[in-house]
C-alpha cells in the first residue's frame, strides 16, 4: 500500500523510518519513484522459501509433468482468470494437462485495492468483485481438468510442489 495509499500520509511515516525492505521489485520501483527522496532507504527482499522442506526433487518418479501447480488466495489481483484463460489454450495442445488451483478463497477487499489503485490494470480488476470471485472462476471454467482443491495443510502442500512439473504464478 505504499503506492497506494495517500501520499502525504505515507510519507510523514516513512520520514520516521530508517530503512524499508519490499518483498518485490515491482513494489521497491513504484515506490522510488513515488518517493524518489528516500531512494536509498529501500532494499528488496523476496519472500524466501524452506529449502529444507522444498527442495527440487527433478528425478522423481512422484512427479507429474502435466500438471500445473498455482498456490496462494483465491484473490482478483492474484490473475486467476488470467491462468484459466491460459490454461484453455494449453488444454487445446496437451489434453490430458491438469491444472490445481490450491488455496483459499480471501478476497483483498476492494476498498483497499482497486478503489485507491491509479494503475489502470488494477482499477479494470473491479469487474471481480460483483459477487464472489471463486465462483465467478468456477463458472468461467471450461475445463473438467481444473482442480480447486480449497486450502490444504503446510504438510501436505511440500507434496503438492513435489508432484507438480509446473509452478505457474500469473500475478
Amino acid at each position: 500500500w505504499l503506492v497506494q495509499l495517500p501520499e502525504q500520509t505515507v510519507r510523514s511515516a516513512l520520514r520516521a523510518v530508517d530503512h524499508l525492505i519490499v518483498c518485490s521489485a515491482y513494489i521497491g520501483r513504484e515506490a522510488e519513484a513515488r518517493f524518489p527522496e528516500l531512494e536509498d532507504r529501500w532494499s528488496t527482499v523476496p519472500n524466501g522459501v524452506d529449502t529444507g522442506r522444498f527442495f527440487s526433487e527433478s528425478r522423481s518418479s512422484h512427479r507429474d509433468l502435466q500438471t500445473v501447480l498455482w498456490v496462494g488466495r483465491i484473490s482478483p489481483e492474484k490473475g486467476l482468470h488470467t491462468l484459466l484463460d491460459a490454461f484453455e489454450r494449453v488444454s487445446l495442445q496437451c489434453p490430458d494437462a491438469t491444472l490445481r488451483l490450491v488455496g483459499p478463497e480471501s478476497p483483498t477487499p476492494r476498498e483497499y485495492l482497486v478503489d485507491i489503485s491509479r494503475d489502470p490494470k488494477v482499477r479494470a480488476l473491479s469487474e471481480f468483485y460483483q459477487g464472489s470471485y471463486l465462483a465467478t472462476l468456477r463458472a468461467r471454467c471450461r475445463s473438467a481438468r481444473v482442480e480447486f482443491t480449497g486450502p490444504i495443510d503446510h504438510d501436505r502442500l511440500v507434496d503438492e510442489y513435489r508432484r507438480a512439473g509446473i509452478l505457474t504464478n500469473p500475478s
